[in-house]
């Protein structure tokens, strides 16, 4: 069984997590850790690299009981590290010294340097796995709290001695069952400033320890985007480790322990997916779509605003992730004049790409929204991962689409391609004596003005031709795989063509299926004309090239 499974959104990368110990060598006490990492294939180990996710214990709580988590977490593409952090601390209510597990703000810098030990040596499990510039925080409760204050790049009191300097391996943060108060139980939230962090919560609607009001109360303190709250619904405190904790969280949860936990892990492991590897997939899920599919969350969250990208009176040539100005994710690009070619094939998309005179060129990558200009234009969307819009406004524009992809043509005559795509496409001709080559699974409306529908390999589109006379042309140099539906012809009017296979009428058979009409040549059907009887169609209405 492979390693590496095929998901989808939201589902973890990896299948199979191994984990070993190690002692963490410059802490002052040695302190030990369970480190969880994904198997890899073989054949991928020289080109993966693992970002390094330290998990931050809640008070007394030891890091055994984070191990379906933290399993999950690595399970997304992260060497995850939770130490044990014992220390000695003076209790604020009583003025006595208490010793125990508990986080504290230096780990970051400790676990940093052992996990450049463990990848550079040889024996280690994780020997060249590990990307050693990038770091995400996890934290539960009080190492939550930990969490928030390194992040902020301050020295806490209670949890850092001397200094401390926010390491700049430090990319992204979510934590759980934490708030940020000026002390325990003050009721005072301070603000939160992460800087160019993300920074997440995740809390439970049933936490009695951090209560859920009080997260709520921290989210707004966090000063900038992107930022996110996820409220488990029915979780308690301890939905985050193996088991429910009774003595220490009076109020019992109603979501299965297991499905707790594996919530915490998902939403936890998809934020540092989203952020700390520029995951596309992970972002939409986390922001856009995730709390839909997930019946047990409610998400708050804030992304920064679109970054505007301006093109020049001149032809202008963006490629996204190659134009250090344009990375091809949630950008809104106006090019004016010129010649231009925008390519947001390899960004994240969710872009919006305006053009004005000059013919432009234009590539989508996903829910991107293009809008061609007043000349002759190409949108092409085959490149992209689908749920595009194409506009192609004035001129006689080239549109390629790929799968459930919306094209609108406009004014002119153009020509909208969709025989490489996917299938799921609509698309509109609108104005204009309009061209369209079909592919499979479309729905197509000539609209004004004669078009021409040509189909292809496949089949199983409902055409539309709108008003005018109108040419199908339903096979051409092949049959098709399945018939297509005309949807609209008009005896008399339209004409259906076939060319390169040398037909004639008498190699056809027009059969009735109830007000249809279903064109056969042999085995094969080729169209199915809606509300057309076989005896109204007579050779006239059928060219042969």
């Amino acid at each position: 069984m492979s390693a590496i499974i095929e998901n989808t959104i939201g589902d973890p990368l990896y299948q199979q997590v191994s984990n070993y110990n190690l002692t963490i060598s410059s802490s002052g006490g040695g302190d030990p850790a369970d480190v969880y990492f994904p198997v890899i294939p073989a054949a991928e180990t020289s080109t993966t690299k693992l970002p390094i996710a330290l998990l931050l214990q809640g008070a007394l709580v030891d890091k055994s009981d984070y191990s379906n988590y933290a399993s999950i977490v690595a399970r997304y593409g992260f060497v995850v590290v939770v130490p044990n952090n014992e220390r000695t601390v003076t209790n604020p209510s009583t003025g006595q010294p208490v010793t125990g597990l508990l986080a504290e703000q230096k780990q970051l810098s400790e676990v940093l340097a052992q996990m450049v030990l463990e990848n550079s040596n040889p024996r280690s499990p994780v020997a060249g796995l590990v990307d050693t510039e990038t770091l995400g925080l996890l934290g539960h409760s009080f190492g939550g709290f930990v969490g928030l204050a390194s992040i902020q790049d301050i020295c806490f009191p209670g949890l850092c001695e001397g200094s401390f300097t926010k390491p700049p391996e430090l990319k992204a943060g979510i934590v759980f069952g934490t708030s940020f108060q000026t002390s325990e139980n003050s009721g005072v939230f301070p603000i939160v400033d992460n800087g160019d962090i993300p920074t997440g919560l995740i809390a439970g609607s049933l936490d009695s320890v951090a209560e859920l009001f009080e997260v709520e109360s921290t989210y707004p303190q966090i000063q900038n985007p992107p930022k996110a709250l996820v409220t488990i619904e029915g979780a308690n405190h301890y939905a985050i480790t193996n088991e429910d904790n009774p003595q220490r969280e009076p109020v019992r949860p109603t979501i299965d322990q297991g499905v707790a936990t594996e919530t915490v892990a998902r939403w936890s492991g998809l934020f540092l997916r989203a952020h700390l590897l520029n995951d596309f997939d992970a972002f939409e899920y986390f922001y856009e779509e995730g709390d839909g599919l997930d019946r047990n969350v409610t998400v708050t969250s804030e992304i920064p605003a679109s970054e505007l990208v301006f093109g020049t009176t001149a032809s202008d040539r963006l490629n996204a992730q190659i134009n250090s100005n344009f990375d091809g994710f949630r950008d809104l690009v106006i090019t004016g004049e010129g010649r231009d070619l925008v390519d947001s094939s390899q960004g994240g998309g969710r872009n919006r790409v305006y053009t004005g005179t000059g013919s432009d060129e234009l590539v989508a990558s996903r829910k991107d929204r293009l809008f061609g200009g007043e000349d002759n234009d190409i949108l092409e969307a085959s490149a992209g991962s689908g749920n595009n819009r194409l506009y192609g406004g004035n001129g006689n524009d080239e549109i390629i689409l790929g799968r459930h992809d919306r094209a609108f043509a406009g004014l002119g005559n153009d020509t909208l391609d969709a025989s490489s795509g996917g299938g799921g496409n609509r698309i509109y001709g609108n104005e204009g004596n309009d061209l369209f080559f079909l592919g499979s699974g479309d729905r197509l409306l000539g609209g004004a003005g004669e078009d021409s529908f040509f189909v292809n390999s496949g089949g199983n589109n409902t055409i539309i031709g709108g008003t005018e006379a109108d040419q199908f042309w339903i096979a051409n140099a092949q049959l098709p795989d399945s018939p297509n539906t005309i949807a609209d012809f008009e005896v008399g009017i339209d004409v259906l063509r076939i060319g390169g296979i040398g037909l004639q009428f008498s190699d056809l058979q027009l059969l009735s299926e109830g007000a249809n009409t279903i064109i056969v040549n042999g085995i094969t059907s080729l169209a199915i004309l809606q509300g057309i009887a076989p005896a109204s169609l007579s050779p006239t209405d059928f060219i042969f090239t």
